[in-house]
């Protein structure tokens, strides 16, 4: 069986017994701008192949990514995910991630880069545009149904408003492979 990875940050642990990886242990760095997408491949082959192998790569964290829906013109000055899973084991057997000790100290606050350090909604912006993207930064975060208490916390302004803390629960949402 061959095992191979692509991207694969320096804080990851490469578990093994008796001289056989078995798995990866994975902590999505708080700060966006550390953050790499894990690509990974596997393939059998059995008896004395002698040949190149062919390889599959595919992604193996969550991108987490965010789009306007409808909302009104102003300014979105922040977007911070709160309480998520921060740690998970992925194992090369059943290519599944295991989210590591199911605890407080296993969760940890994202916040969502923003060119500029704000996004601006008005009259031109189209519905599902995405807020942050490749230029800004996308989320790689551990694949998981999303924790007890853990919400998306948006700081919105209209024109000539006050900041508005607006808060929701993303307990039990699914951030399975590639979500985008």
């Amino acid at each position: 069986k061959f095992d191979a990875f692509a991207n694969l940050p320096d804080n990851v642990t490469i578990n093994n017994e008796n001289s056989v990886v078995t798995s990866i242990t994975y902590t999505a760095p708080t700060d966006v701008a550390n953050q790499k997408d894990i690509i990974y491949a596997s393939a059998s082959v059995s008896g004395d192949y002698g040949q190149a192998v062919p390889l599959t790569f595919e992604h193996i964290l969550a991108a987490v990514n965010f789009k306007v829906g409808t909302i009104a013109h102003g300014t979105i000055k922040s977007i911070t995910l709160k309480g998520v899973y921060n740690t998970g084991v992925y194992n090369f057997d059943n290519g599944q991630w295991a989210i590591l000790n199911q605890n407080d100290s296993h969760k940890s606050d994202y916040s969502v880069p923003l060119a500029g350090g704000q996004f601006n909604v008005d009259g031109n912006t189209a519905s599902d545009t995405f807020i942050n993207d490749q230029s800004t930064g996308i989320l790689f975060m551990i694949p998981q149904i999303v924790g007890e208490g853990a919400t998306v916390e948006v700081v919105f302004a209209a024109p000539g408003a006050n900041d508005r803390v607006l808060t929701a629960s993303i307990a039990g949402d699914d951030w399975g492979k590639d979500i985008v």
